[in-house]
C-alpha cells in the first residue's frame, strides 16, 4: 500500500445495510467497525482517503452510509464513489453527494440482491 497511488475498499454498503443483522452485528455497527479500522490505517491517515474509492453498490448514501457528520461521513468524505451509475444518470435523483468529493462508473459492482 506504501506505493498505491489508488485504494480500492470493497466496502459495499448496500450488502451491508440488506442484511440487518449478522453475526451479532447491526448495519451501523459494520460501519463503524469499518471506519474505524480505515482510520486507524497509515493509508488513509496518508491522505485522510483523498486516494481511496468505495466499491459503492448503492445510491443512497444517506441510508447506506449515514448521516452528516457522524463518525462514518466524516471518515469516507474524501473518497471517491465507484459506482454503476453514470453521473448524469445519477445526478439528479441520488442523494450520494454529501459522501466522496467525487464518483466514477465501475463496469461491475457487486449485485446488491445477492
Amino acid at each position: 500500500w506504501q506505493r498505491a497511488q489508488v485504494i480500492v475498499l470493497p466496502l459495499l454498503p448496500l450488502t451491508s445495510l440488506r442484511a440487518g443483522v449478522c453475526m451479532g452485528l447491526t448495519h451501523p455497527q459494520r460501519l463503524h467497525r469499518a471506519a474505524a479500522a480505515l482510520r486507524a490505517h497509515p493509508a488513509w491517515q496518508r491522505h485522510h482517503a483523498h486516494d481511496h474509492v468505495i466499491l459503492f453498490n448503492h445510491w443512497d448514501a444517506w441510508t447506506a452510509l449515514g448521516a452528516r457528520g457522524s463518525f462514518t461521513h466524516k471518515t469516507l468524505m474524501n473518497v471517491t464513489l465507484g459506482w454503476y451509475e453514470t453521473n448524469a444518470a445519477a445526478w439528479g435523483s441520488a442523494n450520494h453527494r454529501h459522501v466522496g468529493k467525487c464518483q466514477v462508473v465501475m463496469p461491475y459492482v457487486e449485485n446488491a440482491v445477492c
